[in-house]
């Protein structure tokens, strides 16, 4: 996917900042966000939060994004906590009550365990610590408990959202409902630093699309460009994925004897009929005189669903048997390269612009409670270096995301020729010559027509091609 999502100059500007408001701010809560903040741009990897609704794939998109199966899948106490997954020189998970000291539990062998020590509720976050080269040299990644609403994001999640540099959003099909629950996520995330240029959507669980038993690719690029044009102004893209089939692939998952009983199952029957015998779970159990035993065939249907039990006994049909050859034509059949390109295009490329942001975005927050004078000198001064930060493009074009972001998550309407000016602004393909004396008018008209909450979008907007515009006659 590309390579480590270091620091950059913005980075080191935001780090210098830290350090020179340490040295000014006295003993207490404001300093000590300081330091949290500096030691959160020393990370070597960008911070990826995986959201969504409950039960849309979270857990086996994390496991894809991690390239080893460490989240739990199935309904049990730890997909309902937030959960952190860390590089670390051996595999441990640390539990961290809301009452006590944090405490230890051993790695299970499917990852984390279905025990972890407490209730849920009982249990403030997770940090699941592994040797992992994903982790090590690409991103650290957090797990967030499901909506169960478009109002049903917890505190735990929230927090954990707001120290996240990019954000992966899953959407099970149909769908219905998460425009409301991502604007929900935008509502409640106001400040956070995430916005259009550093969250994307994908589309999950694709091979369930229509009767789950045909082509599901079609149908799902369909829906995903439309969830697309409706998401344009909180998400990047929207990506379809089969997270299932691409679990499947991980190194913990087909094994040489997986690919013997689909070569058994494949040999068995012609395809035309055995389209039949493996249309559901229940017929491919009541396949009479079956090569392959009832428990296997089972695990073979949790491993692969029918979608990739289809799949796999079409490409064994063509020649492709092995074990890793099967792992690597299913990988590709199910569609993540076109999230991984989105990840390291949009958020690993970008980095230092993503960090950078949500780091101002902390440190902005910090000291609006100062009663000192020294506080306050401190503050004022922590500010004054925030702004000279944000005249960087890069930062003017975070601002500006978050803060279309913020205005469509409110619900306030934003003039079809306003949102497709910012979006073009918001672009950075390099497609054309953007900072152009039109786009300047218009934005210049929007300031003086539109709600106050537009106006503020229009100004963002204005000032950010002005500057380009003088950038590129200055060059």
């Amino acid at each position: 996917m590309g390579a480590a999502a270091g620091g950059g100059p913005l980075c080191a500007a935001v780090a210098r900042l830290c350090e020179e408001a340490e040295g000014r701010f006295p003993d207490g809560p404001a300093r000590t966000a300081v330091r949290e903040v500096a030691a959160r741009l020393s990370e070597p990897t960008l911070r990826v939060a995986v959201g969504g609704r409950l039960n849309a794939g979270k857990s086996t998109l994390v496991n894809v994004l991690l390239g080893r199966r460490l989240a739990a899948t199935d309904a049990t106490e730890c997909t309902r906590v937030v959960t952190w997954f860390r590089h670390g020189d051996r595999d441990r998970i640390e539990v961290t009550p809301r009452d006590g000291r944090p405490y230890e539990i051993p790695m299970g062998p499917g990852g984390i365990p279905a025990d972890l020590g407490l209730p849920h509720g009982q249990i403030s976050s997770v940090t699941v610590h592994a040797r992992n080269d994903v982790l090590r040299g690409r991103h650290t990644v957090v797990d967030t408990p499901g909506l169960d609403s478009p109002t049903g994001l917890d505190g735990d999640s929230l927090v954990a959202l707001r120290q996240a540099d990019a954000l992966v959003y899953v959407m099970p099909l149909p769908g219905k409902g998460d425009e409301e629950a991502l604007a929900a996520f935008r509502a409640a995330l106001s400040g956070s630093g995430l916005s259009i240029v550093n969250a994307v959507g994908v589309l999950s669980r694709i091979d369930e699309l229509g009767t789950g038993k045909g082509d599901p690719w079609p149908e799902a690029t369909r829906i995903a460009a439309g969830y697309e044009a409706r998401l344009r102004a909180l998400l990047s893209g929207v990506v379809p994925v089969v997270g299932m089939l691409a679990q499947a692939t991980l190194a913990d998952g087909l094994t040489d004897q997986d690919a013997r009983w689909l070569r058994d199952l494949a040999g068995a029957a012609p395809a035309v009929e055995r389209k039949y015998l493996i249309s559901s779970l229940d017929d491919l159990l009541a396949w009479r005189d079956c090569p392959v035993s009832p428990e296997g065939r089972r695990r073979l249907w949790r491993l692969l669903g029918g979608y990739g039990l289809r799949e796999s006994l079409a490409l064994i049909d063509t020649g492709t048997a092995g074990r890793a050859e099967l792992a690597a034509a299913l990988w590709r059949r199910s569609g993540v390269e076109g999230l991984f390109d989105v990840v390291r295009q949009r958020f690993v490329d970008g980095a230092d612009g993503l960090r950078a942001s949500a780091a101002v975005a902390a440190l902005d927050r910090i000291g609006w409670g100062a009663v000192s004078p020294a506080e306050r000198m401190a503050v004022a001064t922590l500010r004054a270096g925030l702004s000279r930060v944000r005249a960087e493009p890069a930062m003017r074009r975070a601002e500006l995301a978050a803060t279309l972001s913020s205005v469509v998550a409110a619900g306030a309407a934003v003039p079809a020729e306003l949102e497709g000016d910012v979006l073009v602004l918001l672009d950075d393909t390099g497609k054309g010559d953007v900072a152009t004396p039109a786009r300047i008018a218009r934005l210049k008209r929007a300031e003086a027509s539109f709600s106050r909450s537009t106006v503020r979008l229009a100004r963002l907007a204005r000032e950010m091609c002005e500057a380009e515009l003088y950038r590129s006659r200055r060059s």
